[in-house]
């Protein structure tokens, strides 16, 4: 009788032994599939802005610079009949720059995207492109320089959180 209450014991802890490694084994797996999940996600959003941010950078750099009788003129009619000069930069943007528009649209969703998947450490980085963006209607070489800083910082931290695997992939996915 002894023999079989050892026996009968030793099944039962080497069933509960065995339903707690199975446990925790399923548990650890499935810890680490959430967080590759989170950081494939976040990768993705990244990236989606990365690029945003590198077409909308392009497209402003062709934008031609106003000359300053151009700013005047802008700035007079501005002042002086403000209807027409918000009709007339309707009129421009929806017939001379619907890819901008477009772009702009681009850019907000992926920022919006972005702000809600990134870490915080992130968010001061979006923060200052989100500003910039707003900022955008004439911009100076002081807008320029911040820009730069701005688009600069937010490589940088995106390739800090993603480390080198995210950027080969980043640049891998975006080859013709």
């Amino acid at each position: 009788m002894l023999d079989t209450e050892t026996a009968a014991i030793i099944g039962a802890g080497s069933a509960i032994g065995g339903g707690l490694i199975v446990a925790v084994s399923n548990h650890t797996i499935s810890r680490a599939q959430a967080r590759d999940a989170r950081r494939e996600r976040l990768e993705a959003v990244l990236s989606e802005l990365g690029y945003a941010i590198g077409r909308i950078d392009h497209q402003l750099r062709l934008e031609p610079k106003p000359s300053k009788a151009e700013q005047q003129v802008n700035e007079t009619m501005e002042a002086h009949a403000p209807m027409i000069h918000y009709s007339l930069g309707r009129i421009r943007r929806r017939l001379l720059e619907p890819e901008l528009t477009e772009l702009t649209m681009t850019l907000s969703k992926a920022l919006s995207a972005a702000t809600i998947a990134a870490p915080r450490k992130m968010l001061p980085v979006l923060v200052a492109l989100t500003t910039l963006m707003g900022e955008f209607e004439n911009p100076s070489e002081d807008w320029w320089e911040r820009w730069n800083s701005a688009r600069s910082d937010y490589f940088v931290q995106s390739r800090r959180l993603l480390g080198s695997d995210g950027t080969r992939r980043w640049l891998r996915d975006r080859r013709p």
